[in-house]
């Protein structure tokens, strides 16, 4: 809920979250196009970022709640640390800070983490896909004034961040209108 609206804002704390041999919590932005609210059509990318966290990762308690490199994946604060890695391949590489999506995916697939990558692909289609369907009045609203404004032919790219639990089960952390 915006703030200053009178809504609420619900939050969990996933734990303990999927991660690689490296210990490091991480999360996936997704993209995702919309080119229509009605009817509603959109198109999950198959490639993304995955962001992960500077410090290894303990299973939270007093001392180390507010350790924000531990539990946050956010590149904003974790460029900052001095364990940030950078990685400046083109393809992204599979190691580093910023990781591409196909290569986690095939260290977990390649670690015995993740059985089938496309069954987690089609988990996370039917994510966004409930996502999308909770926000088509909101989506519709911003595309009836963005076709006032520009023309008819428009079109919306959305940053889904996704984590993934010790299960492999996606859960959506944040959508973003202006990845």
């Amino acid at each position: 809920a915006a703030a200053g609206s009178g809504g609420s804002v619900a939050q969990r704390y996933i734990s303990p979250p999927l991660m690689l041999s490296d210990g490091l919590k991480f999360d996936l932005r997704l993209y995702v196009l919309v080119t229509s609210t009605s009817p509603l059509q959109a198109y999950l990318y198959r490639e993304g970022l995955a962001r992960f966290a500077v410090d290894t990762y303990v299973a939270p308690n007093r001392e180390n709640m507010r350790n924000v490199h531990m539990h946050l994946t956010n590149y904003s604060l974790n460029k900052k640390s001095e364990n940030f890695v950078k990685n400046d391949l083109p393809d992204g590489g599979d190691d580093g800070s910023k990781r591409t999506v196909s290569s986690v995916f095939a260290a977990l697939k390649a670690c015995g983490q993740v059985g089938d990558v496309e069954a987690l692909w089609e988990d996370i289609g039917c994510l966004v896909g409930r996502s999308l369907a909770a926000l088509q009045p909101v989506l519709t609203t911003a595309a009836n004034a963005d076709r006032r404004a520009h023309g008819s032919n428009c079109f919306q790219v959305l940053g889904f961040d996704v984590l993934l639990d010790q299960k492999a089960r996606p859960w959506l952390i944040e959508i973003n209108d202006h990845p």
